[in-house]
């Protein structure tokens, strides 16, 4: 399944398949659910991919609000006792 991608890189590939510990010679029908996702996350990472920045800019901004009312509850919960 991995080596049906074409065009990819020879050292991502190497990468990945040792990141993941996958065995290049595992068959599909005969490997558990675990082992079965992740050649099938082997599969997705092969090809490069970018990441949208509005997107991330939108998350990151996200988590630093909730962090901050995090931070407020903490203090404010605190100056109780």
């Amino acid at each position: 399944m991995i080596d049906a991608v074409h065009g990819v890189d020879a050292q991502r590939k190497a990468r990945l398949v040792k990141v993941l510990d996958i065995d290049l010679n595992w068959r599909m029908h005969q490997v558990s659910d675990g082992q079965r996702r992740r050649v099938q996350i082997c599969v997705g990472l092969l090809r490069p991919f970018k990441v949208c920045v509005p997107v991330l800019g939108s998350a990151m901004l996200y988590l630093q609000r909730a962090l901050q009312l995090q931070q407020m509850l903490l203090v404010s919960l605190f100056m109780l006792y």
